[in-house]
């Protein structure tokens, strides 16, 4: 009998052990999926600085404003582009634990989603690998927040020539 109450503890302290490790690993993830979209933020900034003087040597009206972050927890922040008219919502989802994403929202367009990427740690940090349109990642190609950063600028840049 003090053998098998003896297990039962073992068994139930390997358990604990494991729902530890699981939810630290969740929060790190989760900690990592935060400072990627942080860093998004960083580098539309720095596109931004880029952009706008090549926008007005083009003779364009518009002007990139923000990002506008809001405050955590929600992970959301508005770009804005030539006033109220052209704005984009970039929002990180982690809903799903196992697919985290990072959504380019069209705000006007009723919410339309311009650009989507899964967040996923493929052994080198986390990496964005872009969904376009078909919600499966192609993993061909992964994307620094830098990178995601020129692509959203860039997609609304693209969006003045159509």
């Amino acid at each position: 009998m003090a053998d098998d109450y003896a297990k039962a503890i073992k068994d139930a302290d390997a358990r604990r052990a494991a729902q530890r490790a699981v939810r630290a690993a969740q929060e790190e993830r989760q900690t990592a999926c935060v400072q990627f979209f942080k860093s998004i933020e960083m580098g539309l900034a720095a596109e931004m600085e880029k952009a706008n003087p090549a926008l007005e040597r083009g003779q364009f009206a518009e002007r990139f404003s923000g990002p506008h972050a809001a405050e955590p927890p929600d992970c959301r922040m508005m770009l804005g582009f030539g006033g109220t008219s052209n704005k984009r919502e970039i929002v990180l989802d982690m809903q799903d634990q196992t697919k985290p994403t990072v959504c380019v929202l069209e705000p006007e367009k009723g919410g339309t989603v311009a650009l989507q990427y899964l967040l996923e740690d493929k052994g080198a940090g986390l990496r964005a690998y872009s969904t376009e349109g078909s919600g499966v990642a192609d993993w061909r190609t992964d994307f620094t927040p830098a990178a995601v950063a020129r692509r959203i600028v860039e997609s609304v840049i693209d969006g003045l020539c159509r």
